[in-house]
Formats: C-alpha cells, structure tokens, sequence
C-alpha cells in the first residue's frame, strides 16, 4: 500500500481502509489526537457537555427546543 518509507497515506487511501473494515473514515479516525479540536475538546466532550445541558432542561423546555430544531414555525415566544 505504501510504496515508500515514511510515506504519508491520501485521504483516498485512508477511506479504502475504513471501507475495507466496514466502518466510516471517522470511525477509523475516531482516537487521540485524531478526534481532538485544536482547543483539546472532541466529539464526544462535547456530547456528553449538550446531553448534560439537555438533562438541565424541563419537559416543556425539551419540547420548545425540539420544535425549533425541526423548523416548527408554530413555537411561542
């Protein structure tokens, strides 16, 4: 697959992989630093920080902010 020492792989090559094992090039990505935001935060820090501020949340409150996100125009103010 590399042809040559120290050879950085293409993204191309990088996909083949991740379809070679059946999983998705961000799956294959999915590990430190790989995962990592230049402020050291990731995908699933910030998951688990909306799921925490969800939790925060009242039913009515869940309720408002599910409307809004799915573009129901019929939402109180």
């Amino acid at each position: 697959m590399f042809n040559r020492p120290n050879a950085v792989p293409k993204l191309d090559t990088l996909y083949a992989i991740a379809e070679g094992f059946n999983i998705s090039l961000t799956e294959l990505l999915d590990f430190p630093p790989y995962n990592e935001r230049p402020n050291g935060t990731s995908a699933a820090k910030q998951r688990d920080k909306w799921e925490e501020l969800g939790n925060a949340l009242t039913d009515e409150e869940k309720e408002r902010v599910r409307r809004i996100l799915i573009g129901d125009n019929e939402v109180e103010k």
